[in-house]
């Protein structure tokens, strides 16, 4: 089955069809990014102080199943213990990420975070890539740091599925959001409501959103005004999204479609004030710097391989070479 779902989405009759490139010399790019993905979750931690200083002053919390514990103790206390349980084990994991004991209670700190963060009455997204990857990333072998020169080949693939397998889950809850933002749009349609299609569609989101949160967007107010340009940002952001699965299987395309999702959260927070930060980092280490990327192909060849182009292209061939 999976190799089925491989194959449509990957490019037909081509050397880079393959899900990761087997080459020793990308071995220790991925070892880096794990490397420096373990100190990231630190980083961001220290970064929202103010935001965890406003969660221990909160009055009211309805935590969610992973940290119902709190109900026994002190609230402000139990929030205390999830952060420095987080921050503590994304250290441990940070200088002993070589054990997998040490990737298990990152896992298990990142869980315990993104569930204390939903556990104020809505659904926050921010941590959950952290949490599936760090699950993840526990599978690796114990010496997955040992020289590429040295190391077997089985552990050498072991970590290229593993990293593959993170860049999936991550691309995969993209393409759902926005194979069910086109589901949506039909169903809008068929009601002869404004839908995904309609040009006043973003900007009647945005106003929708700056009045719930009363706050001002740096770039709002020109996408309501200018509502044409909006509908084509916003139909190009649904495309971007529902088609990012292909990217996991298509080398060629991976630090393009990491940066054309950097550049959607980016755009989310200009016109939304919605930042999704957490989310951009691990773009950034798992497809700006993919060690899967092959560098001998242009621009141009990348472009080609786009959803939805490559099957045109493939098809005008066909209709040429058959005249």
């Amino acid at each position: 089955m999976f190799r089925n779902i491989r194959h449509f989405l990957s490019i037909k009759n081509s050397s880079e069809n393959f899900l990761f490139s087997k080459r020793t010399e990308n071995l220790h790019i991925a070892q880096k990014i794990i490397f420096f993905y373990y100190f990231c979750p630190i980083i961001f931690m220290v970064w929202q102080y103010k935001v965890w200083i406003r969660m221990i002053h909160h009055s009211t919390i309805l935590p969610l199943w992973p940290i119902t514990w709190i109900n026994f103790v002190d609230a402000q206390i139990g929030i205390i213990i999830i952060l420095l349980i987080s921050i503590i084990g994304f250290c441990i994991a940070a200088f002993f990420s070589q054990h997998s004991w040490a990737r298990i209670i990152a896992c298990i700190a990142a869980f315990q975070l993104a569930a204390l963060i939903n556990s104020y009455g809505k659904v926050s997204h921010y941590w959950h890539g952290w949490v599936l990857t760090s699950f993840l990333l526990i599978f690796l072998p114990n010496d997955w740091k040992e020289s590429s020169q040295t190391m077997q080949r089985e552990k050498r693939e072991k970590i290229y599925l593993i990293f593959s397998a993170c860049q999936i889950i991550l691309l995969l809850g993209y393409s759902m959001a926005g194979v069910w933002k086109f589901i949506g749009a039909i169903y809008q349609i068929s009601m002869g409501e404004v839908n995904l299609f309609s040009p006043e569609a973003f900007a009647t989101h945005i106003a929708d959103r700056l009045l719930q949160t009363n706050v001002k967007s740096i770039a709002g107010d020109f996408m309501i005004e200018h509502h044409f340009i909006g509908s084509v940002f916003l139909i190009s952001g649904v495309y971007i999204q529902a088609f990012s699965l292909c990217a996991a299987f298509r080398p060629a395309l991976q630090k393009i479609w990491g940066l054309l999702l950097i550049s959607f959260h980016i755009g989310t927070a200009l016109t939304l004030t919605i930042g999704f930060w957490e989310q951009c980092a691990l773009l950034i280490l798992f497809f700006l710097f993919t060690p899967f990327d092959y560098k001998n192909i242009s621009i141009k060849e990348r472009i080609l391989q786009f959803p939805l182009l490559y099957g045109f292209q493939q098809r005008l061939k066909k209709k040429i070479s058959s005249i």
